[in-house]
């Protein structure tokens, strides 16, 4: 399997500034200018950086049994405020897959988690149906307040795919970047690729690209130290030719196999170990 490329890159603490943005995730209330020279509303990005709470209520079918989006966020807080932790994935439904201690959810890939993570001052902060707002919202509300892992593994955005540009995504999740590292200033930070779609033939793998390419970028350019760091997973989970590996990514091309966690460990793995976790 091919590894993927991790860059090493850094960013401003407490700082969301982008070329040719405003400041802190501000925006002008005028429509704006994205870099692709298309012309983005700026409630667009406002939404995208501006922390809510989620408003999904699937429960069930989010794998959260009975339970609600506040009861998984709580849920979080409490795994924080119950000692030290080293490493934290967070993001979505992806994420929340990974099981993990403290989390009642779904767990397809417990086993994997336990073969790579168990032995670790590990969590899982990923919750179902999370968008980049409200990533925001759990950051700002409890999820990091008692804790300064060494590593954060974010992936977020796929939610965000069929409401927002890719542009609006980036902006969200490069906020997310900067109150983490606000929030946990001793941290690293490996902000992982977006993966969704089949091929280029499915609109929302298109976005997913371009997504990525913006987050790399931007991260990239705004770089000062060494603690924020991005995994292309692109090219461990697609082939040359761009299409999805089947056994990798489960049939909606959104959620991932067994195969495709154990796949993702041992992507960050090299980080992980650089990092004495």
């Amino acid at each position: 399997m091919r590894q993927p490329w991790i860059w090493i890159c850094a960013f401003v603490a407490g700082a969301c500034s982008v070329p040719g943005d405003g400041t802190n995730g501000e925006v002008d209330a005028a429509a704006t200018i994205s870099e692709s020279g298309v012309s983005i509303a700026a409630d667009e990005f406002f939404r995208t950086t501006r922390p809510v709470q989620s408003t999904e209520d699937r429960a069930a079918a989010a794998g959260w049994g009975t339970g609600t989006w506040r009861d998984q966020h709580d849920a979080i807080n409490r795994i924080g405020e119950s000692g030290p932790l080293d490493l934290v994935f967070l993001g979505d439904s992806i994420t929340q897959s990974w099981g993990g201690p403290g989390r009642k959810v779904g767990a397809p890939a417990s086993a994997v988690w336990d073969e790579f993570f168990g032995a670790k001052r590990a969590a899982n902060f990923g919750i179902s149906g999370d968008r980049t707002q409200h990533v925001l919202w759990r950051i700002q509300n409890g999820n990091f307040d008692r804790i300064a892992p060494k590593l954060i593994v974010l992936m977020i955005g796929t939610n965000n795919l069929r409401h927002d540009s890719p542009e609006a995504i980036a902006r969200g999740t490069v906020q997310v970047v900067a109150d983490l590292v606000q929030k946990c200033p001793t941290s690293n930070v490996l902000v992982c690729s977006v993966l969704r779609g089949k091929d280029d033939t499915d609109p929302l793998r298109v976005k997913a690209r371009k997504l990525n390419e913006l987050v790399e970028r931007r991260i990239r350019g705004i770089s000062i130290d060494d603690r924020v760091h991005f995994a292309d997973l692109e090219s461990v989970f697609y082939d040359e030719k761009g299409v999805a590996d089947a056994k990798l990514m489960r049939g909606d091309f959104v959620h991932f196999q067994v195969a495709g966690y154990r796949a993702w460990a041992q992507a960050v793995a090299p980080l992980v170990r650089e990092l004495g976790i």
